[in-house]
């Protein structure tokens, strides 16, 4: 298997500059540090095309940017309830930057619609599952491409770091080339311009995509669905006391709805978009 890195130049979104760098406070406790410090600061990479953390830009003298999303919602509501306010801190160069970001104190918890996988939890620790997907094979219309085994010899977009990508290597395929991106959109972008034959995204990113994008669906479908099923989790440093605690949050908003409610909101106002 080959992975060959690209870097879409013209798609690269700008990154909101002036964050102050912080080094983990001495405390016994993550909970502590954030209840000292008045703030749960959250790793994310957002993008537009996503439901769960994207940009938004308040018009005015200053052009500040804010972020919404499930993840937004989730973790203001988290924040909220400790008493404190959520910073929302972009990571600058890559989605692979969030776990190495985590681990070296620049944030509390990573949202950024994180898929649980074995390799990743081995690093951090995870809450509680709060949103599931399916991983599904998105090719052009035609391809003839409808099992795991029609994948070999082919090459395939991805965002390095992804759990798309780690799903890609778990398949064991020896021929498999990988067309690194910066972008969930710029894996769909390579299949339509012919750099790439697949791409393998989560379910709701393709019910999105091929919905707002009339050429992609002019020009890509699902050619079919792996038999992986995904659960998106927030992160934490592990053994990090903010996890109990997260945990029977997420189990409140979603024995009382609100946690369905929130996904609608957003896959409503991605549908209108």
């Amino acid at each position: 298997m080959r992975i060959r890195r690209f870097a879409r130049g013209s798609l690269v979104i700008a990154l909101i500059a002036g964050c102050q760098a912080w080094t983990p406070s001495t405390e016994a406790s993550d909970l502590a540090a954030v209840r000292e410090r008045g703030r749960l600061v959250m790793l994310c990479w957002p993008h537009q095309e996503s439901i769960f953390v994207r940009r938004t830009v308040e018009l005015g003298p200053e052009g500040l940017h804010r972020f919404a999303g499930i993840d937004v919602d989730v973790l203001e509501a988290y924040a909220r309830q400790l008493g404190v306010e959520l910073e929302i801190r972009p990571m600058e160069h890559s989605f692979a930057e969030l776990i190495p970001s985590l681990l070296s104190g620049k944030g509390d918890v990573i949202g950024s619609s994180l898929t649980i996988t074995g390799k990743r939890a081995e690093k951090v620790g995870f809450s509680v599952p709060y949103f599931d997907v399916e991983q599904v094979v998105v090719a052009r219309r035609g391809s003839g491409l409808s099992s795991v085994a029609d994948l070999d010899h082919r090459t395939a977009s991805a965002v390095p770091g992804s759990s798309q990508e780690e799903n890609l290597l778990a398949l064991g395929l020896k021929s498999l080339e990988i067309l690194s991106t910066e972008f969930t959109l710029d894996n769909y972008i390579e299949v339509v311009e012919g750099n790439a034959d697949f791409t393998v995204v989560d379910s709701s990113s393709a019910t999105k995509v091929l919905a707002k994008y009339p050429q992609f669906a002019r020009e890509l479908e699902v050619a079919f669905e792996l038999s992986t099923h995904d659960h998106y989790g927030f992160a934490v440093r592990p053994g990090s006391d903010l996890l109990e605690g997260l945990d029977a949050f997420l189990e409140r908003l979603r024995s009382s709805g609100e946690l369905e409610r929130i996904k609608a909101r957003h896959r409503d106002r991605g549908a209108r978009r």
